[in-house]
């Protein structure tokens, strides 16, 4: 599949779903970009039995909790089993 069609098919829903998570439209768009920019560095290992949309809120997920960790946002309590995000 061709990766402009899957940025074409997908990134308003990366997007939207980065903003319901971090509610500020910056980051989302940041975090979207960065998101299609890892997934067309790894999609060559892409197991295409797996839905896309699902792998994609996967990195996005994890490039959020990547910005949360190195701006000191966000923290995991193992006691209790729960992250804890600063807004």
């Amino acid at each position: 599949m061709d990766f402009a069609k899957i940025y074409e098919d997908y990134n308003k829903d990366v997007y939207r779903f980065t903003l319901i998570i971090c509610s500020n439209s910056d980051l989302a768009i940041d975090i979207c970009h960065e998101t299609f920019a890892k997934a067309l560095d790894k999609i060559d290992k892409f197991d295409w039995s797996v839905d896309i949309r699902a792998w994609l809120f996967t990195i996005a997920r994890n490039c959020l909790y990547d910005y949360y960790r190195k701006n000191k946002m966000i923290k995991f309590c193992e006691k209790d089993n729960y992250l804890w995000i600063k807004y």
